[in-house]
């Protein structure tokens, strides 16, 4: 079978050294790295659904008149693959130096961090199974224990705190470490792990995991009840990029575009390569010295710019035709152009939910009222919450009955209603319901 003695150095990672042959299909791309001939390495990425890695090196690549991949194999290895990290081991006991046998009388029985540990921490650590299955069993480097950084999260935003100061208040908060159940003198990690453990749970679609584990914990204790009232409201997410202008996005857009066909290793394809990186990957604009004729001039040069490269697009492979700089280089001039016969012109109004900032194409521009008092670029959010039975508000600092039990994001143009019906979808489809007001 092609491929099984590069299987085995992947499993081995050893030194191997045959010649073997396959069909130039049989990887999705090949180049050579910035020294070319001079170094005499390239590297493959073979497809991963046959070799299950990233990419491999070689010393030696070359092609063969009948069409296949001759090459030789010497000083093989993998590049790393982006945040593979093994599973790390679970605790399975306390000890004496963890901060709740030193410290269990600083905190009583109404204390919150007291309440957190005894109450969600158990919860965490029974999802530890879900959380699990987003690591390797025994690849790469230990990670952090998942539960850990699952509370941490909770802590955070219990107590408004970004992710720098929440890796320092677990190193040094006594009531952080007792409700994670930590040794005193456990050191922490660095406040780029929250970034990469919500990423982890946004690749592989899990970001779920926590919210429902906790839900169903409080249907199982009875805190909420199957069949129950609920108030729905929505608000406004404020999208994470800065704030750009018509030409500035599909400048930007373009920039993405042409730095995507670099990386793919295209460029020398595109005639115009030459000019277009000088106009857009190298270029540093004036912006304030330019005049009204002269951003017209720009966003119509843009605009002539994106075209011919979506109409060079057409005779390139279709993994970069179809890649996502292509698509919103495509959605940007349908959204900022139109044609009339030949000639690109400057659409004069822009439709709702036209891409705001190329780094984030979902944020979109919304108002809540036609005199436009309150306007936003980013996201809407629908929020259920269960109602008290008698109907009445606690006073500030009594406990409370009332709990969220769904949270859905929305585009920023959708509708209250339509909002409210993704949130009913997404409750039956975790077997919950309620009657919501």
């Amino acid at each position: 079978m092609p491929g099984a003695g590069l299987r085995n150095a992947l499993a081995n990672e050893v030194k191997l050294a045959p010649v073997q042959q396959f069909p130039p299909d049989f990887f999705t791309s090949l180049h050579s790295n910035r020294f070319g001939q001079r170094c005499g390495h390239v590297y493959i990425e073979p497809r991963p659904l046959i070799l299950g890695a990233n990419r491999l090196y070689f010393e030696r690549v070359s092609f063969l008149h009948n069409g296949k991949l001759d090459y030789t194999l010497t000083d093989f290895k993998r590049n790393p693959v982006e945040n593979e990290m093994s599973l790390p081991d679970a605790k399975i006991q306390g000890s004496l130096f963890d901060v709740p046998v030193l410290t269990a009388e600083l905190f009583d029985q109404k204390n919150r961090y007291r309440l957190f540990r005894e109450k969600i921490l158990p919860a965490l650590y029974r999802m530890r199974e879900g959380l699990c299955s987003l690591y390797c069993d025994n690849n790469g480097r230990p990670g952090i224990e998942p539960v850990i950084l699952a509370a941490t999260s909770l802590l955070q935003f219990m107590e408004k705190a970004p992710d720098r100061q929440a890796a320092e208040l677990v190193k040094l908060h006594l009531g952080w470490k007792y409700a994670m159940d930590l040794e005193m003198g456990y050191a922490g990690f660095h406040p780029t792990s929250l970034v990469k453990f919500r990423n982890r749970l946004l690749e592989n679609d899990a970001y779920r995991v926590v919210f429902d584990g906790l839900l169903k914990e409080l249907r199982e204790a009875g805190l909420v009840k199957t069949k129950r009232k609920e108030r729905l409201d929505s608000t406004h997410v404020l999208g994470a990029v800065a704030k750009m202008s018509r030409l500035e996005v599909v400048r930007e857009t373009l920039r993405l575009f042409l730095e995507d066909v670099q990386r793919n290793h295209r460029n020398s394809t595109l005639p115009e390569w030459a000019v277009l990186e000088a106009r857009y990957l190298d270029s540093q604009i004036a912006w304030h010295r330019l005049g009204q004729e002269g951003l017209k001039e720009k966003f119509h040069q843009a605009g002539c710019d994106a075209l011919g490269l979506i109409e060079w697009l057409r005779t390139q492979p279709e993994e970069l035709r179809e890649s996502k700089p292509a698509r919103l280089l495509q959605r940007v001039f349908d959204e900022q152009y139109e044609l009339d016969g030949d000639e690109v012109r400057r659409r004069k109004t822009e439709a709702s939910g036209v891409v705001q900032n190329p780094h984030d194409p979902d944020v979109q521009w919304a108002t809540k009222d036609l005199a436009k008092t309150k306007q936003w670029e980013g996201y809407k959010v629908q929020i259920a919450e269960t109602v008290a039975e008698d109907g009445q508000a606690k006073d500030k600092g009594e406990p409370t009955e009332q709990f969220i039990t769904e949270i859905t994001t929305t585009e920023a143009i959708a509708s209250d209603l339509d909002g409210r019906k993704r949130v009913e979808n997404n409750q039956r489809e975790q077997g919950d319901g309620a009657h919501q007001n």
